[in-house]
């Protein structure tokens, strides 16, 4: 098989986390692979935003959850949703979710992209999403995360 002539990298390394993502590109790689590669590496530094930021994604699952129940899969439940992301109940579950009051509009932003979720619309491309739109593709596959010792 020829070599790459091209890569993709990323790398990143912060206290007990680290993640190395890399793709090599040859002349017959497709766009479609190079974009799942970038959606992973979105899938896997994603989750952590929130955790630096102590915002308690697990909490904003559930209530996504509930501001879901019942509903239809698609845009048109959406709008049965909105109105609800309004409410004083929603504001006191991102206050909740924050430990920095300050981050109440990220957490807000997380609340919708799983709302949409949820209702079976997800807000960027995922490797699953690509994966039904390119049979071809194969996901990638998950790895045991890597435990750094405290430096």
């Amino acid at each position: 098989m020829d070599e790459p002539g091209e890569y993709i990298d990323f790398m990143a390394r912060y206290r007990d986390w680290i993640a190395i993502k890399r793709i090599g590109i040859r002349d017959s790689t497709k766009p479609e692979e190079i974009s799942m590669y970038l959606a992973s590496v979105k899938g896997a530094i994603e989750p952590k935003l929130y955790k630096y930021l102590e915002i308690d994604t697990a909490s904003l699952d559930g209530f996504a959850s509930e501001l879901t129940k019942d509903l239809r899969k698609g845009y048109d439940s959406l709008l049965q949703v909105l109105p609800k992301l309004k409410e004083q109940a929603t504001k006191e579950a991102v206050k909740k979710a924050c430990k920095n009051p300050n981050t109440s509009q990220i957490a807000e932003s997380y609340l919708l992209g799983r709302v949409l979720s949820k209702l079976g619309t997800e807000p960027f491309a995922t490797p699953e999403m690509l994966v039904k739109v390119f049979p071809e593709l194969k996901l990638p596959k998950q790895r045991m995360p890597k435990k750094l010792g405290k430096n």
